[in-house]
């Protein structure tokens, strides 16, 4: 997890007005072969919110929950993947500014250069899915799906449904 602790460190540097969670230890780190690119970490992610400090499937929330059920269901082994948001720093609303949207791109690339074993990229949610017309993801398998939030579980049930076979092709 080095290379991606020091990654989050600069983060913190760069956001300090927001929380940069860390990386799930219990998930693929540095060897992973699939990142699930989300939108922006949740309040969950957030210590002083009452979370745990990492961007995890294992948080106390309904997407973290809906997550780890769908990773599961598309048979998705945990040491394959790693978590990640386009959007680096929760800032206390959900809520993406045009500033946070301008350093996105860049903060991907840096990512995607410490994930060398990456091959499959899931892009979970319409922000994640801006970054495929910024970010240059030609030589990555990349999969677009609905978010696993509450939200979408109540107004697009058919397509929530649908994540789990739509996170399998990244295998």
């Amino acid at each position: 997890m080095g290379q991606l602790d020091i990654f989050v460190k600069r983060l913190r540097a760069t956001y300090p007005k927001g929380y940069v969670p860390d990386f799930d230890p219990n998930d693929g780190g540095i060897n992973a072969e699939i990142l699930l690119l989300f939108e922006k970490p949740g309040r969950k992610t957030d210590p002083s919110y009452g979370g745990s400090g990492f961007i995890s499937q294992d948080n106390d929330d309904g997407t973290a929950n809906a997550t780890k059920k769908f990773i599961i269901a598309a048979g998705i082994n945990r040491e394959k993947i790693v978590i990640w948001n386009t959007i680096p720093a929760w800032n206390g609303t959900r809520k993406i500014t045009s500033s946070e949207r301008k350093n996105a791109s860049n903060e991907l690339s840096h990512l995607l250069n410490i994930l060398k074993n990456v091959k499959s990229i899931i892009l979970v949610g319409k922000e994640a899915q801006k970054m495929e017309k910024k970010v240059n993801l030609e030589k990555y398998r990349v999969i677009k799906s609905i978010h696993p939030s509450p939200i979408n579980k109540k107004f697009a049930r058919t397509d929530w449904e649908n994540i789990p076979s739509i996170w399998a092709r990244a295998i």
